[in-house]
């Protein structure tokens, strides 16, 4: 490359160059007599840079820019367009990578865009604290509802896809249709809402305590002492969070055992029953 730049060098000034040089160590040498002199080996990796460096600076101004056109501007090119692909895949596999705060599921039950917004937008406005990398969800029915006539009935295919997402932390509450809490309930991975009824004033018809069928019936006593797995909502919180159910048997709302800290499921507590 740089002879072909060379060759565009005026001929009368490279002759002059050539005649100057060739004085110049014809005067060295007359000087050094029988002195051995060791030059950089202009074969070697750092004699062609040193050789190269010195013949670009010789270059005007214009020369250089073509130099650099004809010869590294496709690298140029190339190089950027793999930092930005590397910068943009480090952008969005890590630093856009989103934390959830807090996640829920519908179970033949519907919200409204009010309620949703509600239940997200509003919530998370209340907990984020880094709003590029955080979120609340609120996954739409999660049943793939089957309706045979009038008739709802549970999905077994989809309950099967449902159950690892559970097991596996996604979700953190469920809105449950009444009519198939007995269902869902049976999953036994639902913290105990004793402490949330009594402070919200649940009545007890509307407090759910699951019983294994090996159980049997309880006494009054012994059912007391049972652990409330699901809260049916009142019918102003249904209004208010904008949700209800397929059947029309009213919804209950069940937290999932996780590992979220306590002060996530109070304040989420707190915005629904809350004023």
């Amino acid at each position: 490359g740089f002879k072909k730049l060379e060759a565009r060098i005026d001929t009368e000034s490279a002759e002059e160059k050539s005649e100057q040089a060739e004085g110049e160590s014809e005067n060295e040498e007359s000087k050094l007599g029988d002195t051995l002199v060791i030059r950089p080996d202009e074969h070697s990796i750092k004699g062609k840079f040193e050789a190269e460096k010195q013949t670009f600076k010789e270059l005007t101004f214009k020369e250089k820019l073509t130099f650099i056109k004809d010869y590294y501007l496709l690298k140029i090119i190339l190089g950027a367009a793999v930092a930005f692909f590397a910068l943009w895949f480090i952008y969005d596999a890590f630093l856009t990578k989103k934390e959830m705060i807090y996640s829920g599921g519908l179970l033949f039950c519907t919200v409204s865009e009010e309620g949703r917004e509600y239940l997200v937008d509003d919530f998370f406005d209340e907990m984020a604290t880094n709003k590029r990398k955080q979120q609340v969800n609120l996954s739409e029915d999660l049943t793939m509802t089957l309706v045979e006539g009038q008739e709802l009935k549970t999905d077994p295919s989809q309950d099967q896809l449902l159950f690892p997402m559970i097991v596996a932390g996604y979700y953190d509450y469920f809105l449950i249709d009444a009519k198939f809490i007995d269902h869902y309930i049976e999953l036994d991975c639902f913290k105990d809402l004793t402490s949330f009824a009594d402070m919200y004033g649940i009545p007890e018809e509307d407090r759910y305590v699951y019983i294994p069928e090996e159980e049997g019936d309880l006494s009054e006593e012994e059912l007391t002492e049972k652990e409330i797995s699901a809260i049916k909502l009142p019918e102003e919180v249904c209004e208010k969070i904008g949700v209800s159910s397929l059947s029309g048997e009213g919804v209950y709302l069940a937290l999932i055992v996780n590992k979220k800290p306590d002060e996530t499921d109070d304040a989420f507590m707190q915005h629904v029953f809350g004023d």
